[in-house]
């Protein structure tokens, strides 16, 4: 099992490596699965996060083309959906009813279902870009995550809503010296007063509990924000939350961290381009700051990708292990 380092504050630069994979029809059916499964986990995907899920490894033109074949391939086969934004300035993906049973059949996956884009999600959608390159990001690192779309089953729903009233937009989860947990909330859109109120009694819920949800201590809150209005915004109401609570700890908007002692930490930081991709831009994903995640390499140099897992039964890749230098 590949260990994990605490790496500095600053976002490591990733050393690419050149691989060679043979192109067989188990290779091609590992990559349809990972975009398939994406799909399904998200709700939609753009072509981009496919690629970032699917050959994170390549640079981008070559992995935006490979994902494009493969993308029109399963269109062709009518296992994906195609439909543009109300705007016209993306193209998202749903899965099929044929797409799901592909999964059933090839992958296990036996709760699998269709998941047909509507016009209503569809305007949404760069919140759920964001979330899901967050998601993907964080699996890269070894990481279990969980979408929004996922947490709103009922067996996930109760316990946020019951104990928390919200609902993370990503929960991701990993196991260090203990398991630990990440909550990322993308805040895309302007709150309300109530929205304020809301993330201020949720912050508070979390820090009565000490930061244990689902047998997890949640180690850092992350607030992804579009802009420096939001990010002014969202800084000015967590530095009256920790004004009014005194005992919780520590309070840095300059660079933007709040600390509750013994429980978690919380950051404010802003998303990246929505052509975000590890080996150009470095790990800005899925947080900078305190506690961030890197992959140490094998002996080699070399790591399998679990294109979905790993789990029994998945089909792995060479691929060069996300390499931090300072």
């Amino acid at each position: 099992m590949v260990s994990r380092l605490h790496a500095h504050a600053h976002a490591p630069h990733l050393t690419p490596r050149v691989v060679h994979v043979r192109d067989t029809r188990e290779t091609r059916d590992a990559y349809l699965g990972c975009i398939l499964e994406l799909v399904w986990r998200a709700g939609w995907a753009r072509r981009h996060e496919c690629a970032l899920a699917a050959m994170p490894w390549k640079p981008l033109p070559a992995a935006t083309r490979s994902t494009q074949r493969a993308i029109e391939g399963a269109v062709e086969h009518r296992l994906l959906q195609r439909r543009g934004t109300p705007d016209g300035c993306a193209v998202l993906y749903g899965l099929t009813a044929r797409g799901a049973a592909w999964l059933r059949e090839r992958r296990g996956l036996e709760t699998a279902g269709a998941t047909l884009v509507s016009l209503a999600e569809a305007s949404r959608f760069d919140h759920r870009r964001i979330s899901t390159q967050i998601a993907v990001t964080s699996t890269l690192l070894g990481c279990g995550v969980l979408h929004e779309r996922e947490l709103l089953q009922p067996g996930n729903f109760g316990t946020f809503s019951r104990e928390f009233g919200k609902i993370p937009d990503v929960f991701a989860t990993w196991d260090d010296d203990e398991p630990y947990a990440a909550f990322h909330e993308v805040d895309w859109s302007h709150r309300n007063a109530q929205g304020d109120q809301q993330l201020q009694a949720f912050l508070r819920r979390l820090a009565d509990c000490r930061g244990r949800v689902m047998g997890r201590h949640v180690r850092v809150v992350v607030f992804h924000v579009r802009d420096r209005i939001a990010k002014r915004r969202v800084s000015t109401l967590l530095t009256n939350l920790w004004a009014t609570e005194r005992k919780w700890g520590t309070a840095d908007p300059g660079n933007g961290i709040w600390t509750c002692v013994s429980a978690f930490d919380v950051l404010v930081q802003s998303v990246p381009t929505p052509t975000y991709w590890p080996l150009v831009d470095g790990l800005a994903l899925p947080w900078r700051g305190p506690h961030p995640l890197v992959p140490l390499p094998f002996q080699a140099g070399w790591e399998v990708a679990y294109l979905s897992g790993p789990r029994k039964g998945d089909v792995g890749l060479a691929m060069p292990s996300l390499t931090a230098t300072r």
